[in-house]
């Protein structure tokens, strides 16, 4: 917004953007895993004053330690040597949300699928007539008719738009 209104200049722009992007990276990367990992350890009903703060982080440590050298094994694509650190970390991070979104529709697909399964297992099937077929038929047609409509509209727009488009030749 503030370029589309010439509010800020280009420097103080890409300045705030690198900011902005620092410090989400830092928040995702670092500081939401870390406190993630406090809170696995994190007992409220046991006070034991006798166990000191080294021993009480011991386990979060080890927990984030893991969890840093899975994030640095994931493999950076190109040259990496030319790559630098934020570049580097938003790749890695590219890559585990992938790999998280990945996993969690898998498993909702399965869920979904076991769900469905379960529940069509107990009905008897029934066969399939004619009217169903031709009422799946007469579907399929119309949305062929519709996309075509749809592609032959939006030829047109194009039409359109290069006619109406001066040439600088």
């Amino acid at each position: 917004m503030c370029q589309a209104y010439g509010i800020m200049s280009a420097r103080s722009r890409y300045v705030n953007w690198e900011i902005s992007l620092v410090t989400l990276v830092v928040l995702i990367l670092i500081l939401i895993p870390a406190l993630q990992c406090l809170f696995v350890a994190y007992r409220p009903n046991k006070l034991d004053i006798g166990v000191s703060i080294p021993r009480r982080l011991a386990l979060p440590f080890f927990f984030f330690s893991a969890y840093v050298l899975i994030l640095l094994r994931i493999p950076l694509v190109g040259n990496s040597k030319e790559m630098d650190t934020l570049t580097a970390a938003l790749a890695r991070l590219s890559v585990m949300g992938t790999v998280v979104l990945g996993t969690l529709s898998g498993f909702g697909a399965i869920t979904t699928a076991w769900m469905f399964a379960d529940a069509l297992g107990k009905k008897r099937w029934e066969g399939i007539t004619k009217q169903d077929i031709a009422s799946a038929e007469h579907s399929l047609t119309r949305v062929r008719n519709d996309l075509d409509l749809r592609n032959r509209e939006a030829q047109a727009l194009e039409l359109q738009h290069t006619k109406n488009t001066p040439s600088h030749n």
